[in-house]
């Protein structure tokens, strides 16, 4: 809830800028103009991200976590076969 309560409107947008040397130039679905609802983890959990570090979340709206979840994280943090 401390992420939502700092980032009242969805950060993907801006997330994206700060990387586009790494990923190319990405547009978010609200492109930052939609409330915060949910928690983002930069670094996913399964990957061994902090899972309740202020500096590992990013406020975003439903449409934004669902778009990287499903098309951008699987290619940045592949699951791992066991």
């Amino acid at each position: 809830m401390l992420v939502l309560h700092r980032d009242s409107f969805c950060q993907m947008e801006a997330w994206l800028e700060c990387w586009s040397h790494r990923l190319g130039k990405l547009t978010s679905p609200c492109r930052g103009f939609a409330l915060a609802t949910m928690a983002h983890h930069i670094v996913p959990t399964r990957a061994n991200g902090p899972h309740f570090d202020l500096e590992n979340g990013l406020g975003v709206c439903k449409a934004c976590h669902d778009w990287w979840t499903a098309t951008w994280e699987p290619k940045i943090y592949p699951l791992r076969l066991r």
